[in-house]
């Protein structure tokens, strides 16, 4: 198909001699593209996004590569120039040789296509996309934490970070600060906000993952942050369901205070979404090493270089919560804290499989002891109202030696409290290992032994997020929010894994039987005497 191009905003044969190899493979892929791939059409999940960034003040957008991020950033802000005069975008990279390659060659193959009204000039050493209706589209590089000096006195209605995990959440927090919009343009419907487009891993992977992935439950709802206080660890005030449907996401209404209130929601994306991409990328991106093929072939952002639970999956540890039997054994971990959150997991185990279900958890911090123990006393009820039968409830050791300023142990206000605790094995490594083979697949049946209830929002969000330490890789990070793992290790701790269980020998019944088993435990023993033959 012929397509006709403003040639004047294409690269002369000088800028594109000056481009790497990979950078002018890419300038003339695109110039083979139509522009459809600048329509949405095709693209649920550009257009579900698109929607979004005009409702909320940050949004996250990718996972897997090839998902369609930069052509999504570059058509919002080209979308956002045109409709707005005067309007003014930062979009921004870690690097100036990332930026043209995605950025920059992407809109100036673009804007020739569409014959936009704009020039790309450097002003003051300032890269950027001049309108005629006076709207600016800036590019911007900031390497270190250092760099973010260079944003701060100027201001945008519109910021794009690509490949947002490359930015430290200093320099995501700091150049996010420099929104600002003028009265009229406010008036004239213009609404600052931000667009986080990524694939998972590198150093802003975790800030990315507890603002906007887990609070989100994976793009499900958005969420709405109080910040009045500051934005380290602010308070949730509510979270809003996001239909599936397109048209009925464009309903939508999201209640907040504009001036305390942050809301964010999260689009996920993977290679399969884009219409666009080459066939082949997808063949290339499942032969990458497992964390990266994880990543950036499947979105996958519980999983990055460095993470200490690597086996964990959410598809297959966690599950819909259902009625546990009665007739299941049923064990308590505890981790103690008081500034630092307490966590209770409560776990079940499945008689017929060696499963253990983490069905409940409490995590809360600023609780006294006593508070705690009554809290975990109150949860440990059935359906019916009727108290559990807990097997065993096993707790920080240190707690048996730690008075906390009243004279008495936390155990022991624990067990005043009707919380009858026991020192849990506290070995850390090989407390890593037994909690690393449950998360393993079995190898008989490839099934997990581990499986946690949806509801047990804290443990599923933490367990990925564990690191390990640099100091010593076989333990984790334990400067990590390591609360509800620890408390699971604990309660592990109870039920060693085994890879199956021995059958019982039967016996016979009454003496016969029990002469047997003697006989048996002595042969075991070397002790059984045997007859001399002359």
């Amino acid at each position: 198909m012929s397509i006709t191009v403003d040639k004047s905003l294409l690269l002369t044969d000088e800028e594109f001699a000056a481009l790497s190899a990979a950078e002018q493979d890419e300038y003339l892929q695109l110039l083979e593209e139509d522009l459809s791939a600048w329509s949405l059409v095709g693209n649920d999940r550009q257009s579900r996004a698109n929607i979004l960034l005009q409702k909320v003040d940050w949004l996250l957008y990718g996972g897997a590569a090839g998902g369609g991020k930069s052509e999504l950033i570059t058509y919002h802000a080209h979308q956002l120039s045109m409709t707005y005069p005067g309007h003014r975008s930062l979009l921004i990279r870690t690097s100036l040789p990332e930026l043209r390659r995605s950025l920059i060659i992407r809109t100036q193959v673009r804007y020739a296509q569409l014959k936009a009204k704009a020039q790309l000039r450097s002003v003051d050493n300032m890269k950027a996309w001049w309108y005629e209706n006076g709207s600016i589209i800036e590019y911007g590089y900031c390497a270190r934490d250092e760099d973010v000096s260079q944003f701060m006195s100027a201001e945008y209605d519109f910021i794009a970070f690509d490949e947002a995990t490359q930015f430290s959440a200093y320099q995501m927090l700091m150049i996010s600060g420099r929104l600002r919009t003028s009265r009229k343009q406010a008036a004239a419907g213009v609404r600052t906000h931000v667009m986080f487009a990524t694939n998972p891993g590198d150093k802003g992977h975790q800030f990315l993952y507890q603002m906007l992935v887990t609070p989100t439950h994976y793009g499900k709802k958005a969420i709405v942050y109080d910040v009045s206080d500051g934005f380290e660890q602010p308070d949730i005030v509510r979270s809003v369901d996001l239909p599936d449907d397109l048209e009925e996401l464009a309903k939508v209404e999201i209640d907040h205070d504009p001036d305390n209130h942050l809301v964010v929601a999260f689009v996920p994306s993977t290679v399969i979404d884009n219409p666009f991409i080459d066939p082949t990328y997808r063949k290339h991106l499942s032969m990458l090493p497992e964390v990266e093929r994880r990543q950036k072939l499947l979105g996958d952002w519980d999983t990055f270089t460095g993470q200490y639970f690597q086996e964990f999956d959410r598809s297959r540890h966690v599950v819909e919560p259902f009625a546990i039997p009665e007739s299941w054994t049923r064990f308590r971990g505890i981790d103690f804290g008081t500034a630092n959150p307490f966590c209770c997991l409560w776990g079940a185990l499945d008689p017929s499989d060696n499963t253990m279900y983490i069905y409940r958890e409490a995590y809360q911090k600023n609780l006294t002891t006593a508070e705690q123990a009554r809290l975990v006393k109150k949860l440990s009820v059935l359906e019916n109202g009727r108290a559990e039968n807990i097997s065993m409830t096993v707790i920080d050791p240190s707690t048996f030696s730690n008075v906390a300023g009243l004279g008495t142990t936390v155990a022991s206000q624990y067990n005043n409290q009707g919380v009858v605790v026991v020192k849990a094995k506290n070995q850390r490594v090989g407390g890593w290992q037994n909690m690393r083979r449950y998360l393993m697949p079995h190898p008989v049946d490839g099934d997990v032994k581990l499986k946690i209830f949806r509801n047990c929002e804290n443990l599923i969000r933490t367990i990925p997020l564990m690191r390990h330490d640099q100091t010593n890789p076989e333990d984790l990070d334990s400067r990590d929010e390591d609360h509800a793992v620890d408390a699971l290790r604990y309660l592990l701790g109870c039920r060693p894994y085994e890879l199956g269980r021995k059958e019982r020998k039967q016996y016979a019944a009454g003496a016969e039987g029990r002469v047997q088993k003697f006989i048996e435990k002595l042969d075991r023993q070397g002790k059984t005497r045997r007859p001399r033959w002359r």
